[in-house]
């Protein structure tokens, strides 16, 4: 707002993929491979019906996109299969590990939370253990309502400590 004195950056609270982490990359390669067994393609219009819902809704609607011959729970298995194969081969995305390290220098305390559970995280970051360090917190994914509410919304509320021990909510993006 004009006149409003500049607000600086207390926190910030990253999610991974995609947004540090390319993964899409291997999800869309993976998405490929399964739809040519089937002699199909996983296009665009594919992938807007697959991205940004949890793993069994995304197998469901990328079988029912592609009119697969497999149950939502069979292309669900095929695809970490896949996946867990090549999980160690996602990369920093550009201007992540610059954008972090600037954030560490300047004192501003960083968190990740992902929807990711402990072993996908984990085959993912395997070769970023040193630049993980730079975060003071990961919340990886699990059943509670955070996660689902993150997976539907693309948001988390993550409590942090104030000045003086008082709790504040901070969203992240």
């Amino acid at each position: 707002m004009p006149g409003s004195p500049p607000r600086s950056i207390t926190h910030v609270i990253f999610d991974l993929d995609g947004l540090l982490l390319n993964t899409e990359s291997i999800h869309a390669a993976v998405n490929q491979i399964i739809a040519q067994r089937y002699g199909k393609v996983y296009g665009p219009e594919a992938k807007a019906q697959v991205v940004g819902k949890r793993a069994l809704e995304s197998s469901q609607a990328f079988v029912d996109a592609l009119a697969l011959p497999m149950t939502a729970e069979a292309c669900l298995d095929a695809r970490y299969e896949l996946l867990w194969e090549r999980y160690s081969q996602a990369r920093l995305l550009p201007g992540a590990q610059r954008l972090t390290e600037h954030f560490q220098r300047v004192g501003v305390p960083m968190a990740i939370a992902t929807s990711s559970h402990t072993k996908n995280f984990a085959l993912k970051t395997v070769h970023h253990q040193d630049w993980l360090g730079l975060f003071a917190q990961v919340v990886r994914g699990g059943r509670s309502r955070t996660q689902s509410r993150q997976a539907r919304t693309g948001y988390f509320l993550a409590r942090s400590p104030a000045p003086g021990g008082k709790a504040r909510t901070l969203p992240g993006f």
